[in-house]
């Protein structure tokens, strides 16, 4: 498989590293819950390569999940990925909330937490697509965010009677989502309610590479960061 290695990167919030054959299938895969992924993946990258006998020399593409996610998770894959693109590497990156659409899912939404209270929404419905910022502000009054999301179902049951796919919930992982018992316990009732599951999309990659990447690959998909915030927003902070 001389020069023709591909490397998966993926640090939106957990760190995924992953070898691909030339068929975008996984040859080894790397997933750790370590968030603070810089300080880590130059040297996790060097040991899943040794560890299945390659040289760096026979990565000939790099294949990294552009978003969305905070400025320095996104950043760490994104950078990575601009070493290769200087060596001459191939560099295709795409977003976690189209995973669903690649593989044909015609109507979904996904969601994820972004910052304390707040909320990123994506929502497809075949080629009408809305993408929304949710703060406690951008709710109605004393509505939670999960109470919004059962609204969204519910409309969504409503417009049946036009189109009988049903809408479906996505998320990159769920225990990002379902990390506390309140939390947890408010979203599988709505979910029971509503007859619905949330799928992850990190399991949907790894799952469907062969398919999923080589789509990515075949039509040079090259996706700009997407962060959860403007980076007038992210660097506020700073600027005060």
């Amino acid at each position: 498989m001389k020069n023709n290695l591909g490397l998966f990167l993926d640090t939106t919030f957990y760190m995924i590293i992953g070898l691909l054959n030339e068929n975008n299938k996984w040859i080894d895969y790397y997933h750790s819950n370590e968030q603070k992924s810089s300080a880590l993946i130059h040297k996790q990258i060097d040991e899943i390569i040794k560890k299945n006998n390659f040289k760096k020399e026979a990565i000939n593409r790099v294949i990294h999940v552009a978003g969305p996610g905070s400025y320095t998770g996104v950043r760490v894959s994104r950078g990575i990925s601009e070493v290769f693109a200087l060596l001459d590497r191939q560099v295709f990156s795409f977003y976690h909330f189209d995973v669903p659409k690649y593989l044909e899912i015609k109507k979904g939404l996904w969601f994820a937490k972004a910052f304390k209270g707040e909320f990123f929404v994506y929502e497809w419905n075949y080629n009408n697509i809305e993408n929304k910022y949710i703060t406690q502000k951008s709710l109605k009054k004393k509505q939670s965010f999960f109470e919004y999301i059962d609204w969204l179902l519910n409309r969504s049951q409503e417009q049946q009677q036009d189109n009988k796919t049903k809408l479906k919930l996505f998320t990159h992982y769920k225990d990002e989502i379902f990390n506390e018992e309140d939390t947890k316990n408010i979203l599988t009732g709505i979910l029971t309610a509503n007859d619905c599951a949330i799928e992850e999309t990190s399991s949907m990659i790894k799952e469907n590479s062969d398919k999923l990447l080589s789509l990515i690959q075949k039509n040079a998909i090259q996706d700009e960061p997407y962060y959860y915030r403007s980076l007038d927003d992210e660097f506020r902070s700073f600027k005060n």
